[in-house]
């Protein structure tokens, strides 16, 4: 994750410079068990308390249907690169 001033942040942990969090997986044990939908309103909740009206992700062809199912839409074509599609999204939170 890229923090203010090209500085990177942890994976999972957004301090206050932060503009994008870059991963957000969890291990395939715990799919299906609430933790990326409560990791996701985490982190939209944070974003909405730094003043921000909308979060914009690029997400891979697995978690598609997870963000679209949460009020994503696409936003663009799809992106190629390095042997995997990603997919621009954005909501208004």
């Amino acid at each position: 994750m890229r923090g203010g001033r090209g500085r990177c942040c942890p994976r999972g942990w957004l301090p206050y410079r932060c503009r994008a969090h870059r991963l957000n997986y969890v291990s395939p044990e715990a799919r299906f068990q609430g933790v990326s939908l409560a990791l996701l309103h985490a982190l939209e909740q944070r974003a909405a308390q730094r003043g921000n009206t909308k979060v914009t992700l690029e997400s891979t062809e697995t978690a598609r249907r997870f963000y679209l199912s949460n009020g994503y839409t696409e936003i663009g074509k799809p992106i190629e690169a390095f042997g995997t599609t990603s997919y621009p999204m954005s909501k208004v939170i």
